[in-house]
């Protein structure tokens, strides 16, 4: 397995965010045209809600290959080598496909009441077109299950920059479907690009995977697999736990289908912002320190310990700052990146609304995504199971609350509130298991959120002086970006005055690169 210095991880991480923010912003052109071209109207309802029933489907499966593989892959080439490891990986392949072939099938069979399970507030119209859209997505579970096991396979050999890139044609197709979709009045064609976009990113991702040697050998002896025997008792927590979290997305989205139209659009576009910095940031983090944290795991306790506390305080210092910045610039987003066509002013107050709910659990979403993996590294499943499942049980009490006194925009907040209580739940834990050095977290956490507070402050007393008149779009981008540009060096000043080093780490190591050379 490749190994690298912690400058280098710093490096990387930074060119990988890179690389994702370009990947996403493909991914939010399509978002961008889909609330232009069909706005917070009907079809988007129908369209968001059968897209996510084979995600939500999936998820519970992707969770298992994204937590569970990498560990094990690690321990497996530890314990024999990679000829061997690519052997589990293809049983594991043919074990999972044959799972996804089953849930396709049952899917189909009986796709009205899926539909009816995620959107019981739909009726006429938009459920008819919702169980239309979903037959058409719902075999998508295959082609995921493929790009997720590929996707892990190629993290083990730090394959990053296609990691990046392959979304992007995805993207592409889907985007193209779109604008022929509006071009023709016909939305279907939308829903068929987003199947074939999908299924696209699997087949660009088959010779860079063939060229590291994963097709190499025989298929036989799954049933005798002990790897793989080993591998499955810690499938059923992954899927349980994986599957509560998304029952919380399930629920928000069915208590709030019955609201007024435009309702589950407005939870989408907001949560689509939080996902962007999600997959941008955190994504970043788990895919360049993910096979680390594996590899020490297996070999050096120590290092899993100072990997595991690093990769904490790096990730709140970089995602803190970033989620006050949406808090604060939350109407101006809205408007910059969906506020055209029939994408009107009354969708971007619904949408800056929920966002600002979702943002204020931001933080505790991110560190939620690494701290599970820290304790699948060990093999340890049940305790984010059990976490999972206490979130859920929270997150349909607070929603019941929430949606009932604050309508649409409850469901935001019932999510972020569950998201700080899941995050403070497991670094109790991992404090008491030894997995994290909880002294070193908490000096560096009052250093990152000391600094967000005061730039914070800054921004608050002088936003209504950054003010450009220059008109529509142009201004508010050019006021975004002022803001930003202070916000970010007022917190870096502030964190390089309180010495946290989690900041600037990265940074640290391109200095020297540039430096050596």
């Amino acid at each position: 397995m490749i190994k690298m210095k912690r400058e280098k991880v710093g490096i990387s991480i930074m060119l990988m965010m890179i690389a994702t923010f370009i990947a996403k912003l493909f991914g939010f052109v399509r978002e961008v045209l889909v609330a232009q071209y069909y706005g917070t109207s009907i079809y988007t309802d129908a369209y968001i809600i059968a897209n996510n029933i084979p995600t939500v489907f999936f998820a519970a499966i992707d969770a298992a290959i994204v937590t569970t593989f990498i560990p094990m892959y690690s321990k497996i080439v530890s314990e024999r080598d990679e000829e061997r490891a690519n052997l589990y990986t293809r049983h594991l392949l043919v074990v999972l496909i044959v799972m996804s072939a089953i849930a396709t099938i049952f899917g189909e069979i009986f796709i009205k009441k899926v539909v009816f399970l995620f959107a019981s507030g739909f009726e006429g119209k938009v459920f008819d077109l919702t169980v239309s859209f979903t037959r058409i997505l719902f075999p998508t579970i295959l082609g995921m299950t493929m790009f997720g096991v590929f996707g892990c396979y190629l993290q083990n050999y730090r394959k990053f920059t296609i990691l990046a890139i392959v979304p992007i044609i995805g993207n592409l197709v889907i985007i193209l479907s779109l604008i022929i979709s509006n071009v023709f009045s016909n939305v279907y064609i939308f829903v068929w690009g987003t199947f074939f976009g999908l299924m696209a990113q699997v087949l660009f991702y088959l010779p860079k995977v063939a060229e590291c040697g994963l097709f190499k050998g025989n298929w036989k002896g799954i049933t005798s697999d002990h790897y793989l025997k080993e591998w499955l008792p810690l499938l059923i927590p992954v899927l349980i736990g994986t599957a509560a979290t998304e029952i919380n997305s399930m629920i928000d989205k069915t208590l709030v289908s019955g609201l007024e139209t435009g309702s589950v659009s407005a939870l989408n576009y907001a949560y689509k912002v939080i996902g962007l910095v999600i997959g941008v940031v955190v994504a970043s983090f788990i895919n360049i320190v993910y096979p680390e944290m594996a590899v020490s795991a297996n070999e050096d306790e120590k290092k899993f310990i100072i990997v595991c506390t690093n990769t904490v305080k790096s990730v709140v210092a970089y995602i803190v700052p970033i989620s006050l910045l949406i808090i604060f610039l939350r109407n101006s987003i809205v408007s910059i990146l969906f506020e055209r066509g029939i994408f009107d002013s009354e969708s971007v107050r619904k949408t800056s609304a929920s966002l600002a709910f979702y943002a204020i659990g931001l933080p505790a979403m991110g560190l939620r995504d690494i701290q599970v993996r820290m304790y699948y590294c060990k093999q340890n499943t049940r305790t984010p199971m059990i976490n999972g499942l206490l979130c859920t049980g929270g997150n349909i009490i607070l929603d019941l609350i929430l949606i009932r006194v604050m309508q649409y925009k409850g469901a935001a907040f019932a999510t972020a509130i569950t998201a700080i209580i899941g995050a403070i739940l497991l670094f109790i834990s991992l404090s008491h298991d030894g997995y994290i050095n909880i002294k070193d977290i908490q000096g560096s956490f009052i250093k990152t959120f000391l600094s967000g507070l005061t730039a914070s402050f800054l921004i608050f007393a002088m936003e209504k002086r950054i003010v450009f008149r220059i008109g529509g779009t142009i201004s508010k981008i050019i006021e975004c970006c002022v803001i930003a540009v202070i916000y970010i060096v007022v917190y870096l000043c502030v964190q390089i005055a309180f010495k946290n080093e989690a900041v600037y780490v990265a940074l640290n190591g391109i200095i020297k690169k540039i430096h050596s050379k």
